[in-house]
């Protein structure tokens, strides 16, 4: 399942025109990224889950599995922290409408790349049957 919802994440980011105006669909990546090719980018990665099975009516196991899914998207400007507020607010957006909440953010400067970084963290429960 864990497969399947951040595909589900990423088409939903990736086909969203207001985040693709400021971050083409080819530099919205899955995964640990060392370097990007152009800026402004993103990063989609699983930073944690849990599930568990669930009782159904009279307490017989129904195959029922609520999971708790995180994931932690990374936007990198080399324009400005003003972009990457920009993008954090469709993000939001995209975000809040498929379900997940926004644990935390974090501003951040990359040495390395040069680049703005905002550290964004955001969770999902899920309910599905085995």
């Amino acid at each position: 399942m864990t497969y399947d919802l951040l595909k589900d994440l990423y088409d939903a980011i990736r086909t969203d025109t207001d985040i693709t105006s400021y971050i083409p669909a080819a530099d919205i990546k899955v995964g640990w990224q060392n370097d990007f090719a152009n800026y402004p980018s993103m990063s989609i990665i699983q930073t944690g889950g849990n599930a568990t099975g669930q009782l159904g009516v009279n307490s017989s196991p129904s195959g029922q599995i609520r999971e708790n899914f995180g994931v932690q998207i990374d936007i990198y400007s080399q324009t400005s922290i003003k972009e990457v507020y920009d993008i954090l607010d469709q993000l939001t957006r995209t975000m809040v409408s498929s379900g997940y909440q926004k644990l935390s953010d974090v501003d951040d400067w990359d040495d390395t790349l040069s680049a703005n970084h905002k550290i964004t963290r955001w969770n999902k429960i899920c309910q599905y049957y085995k």
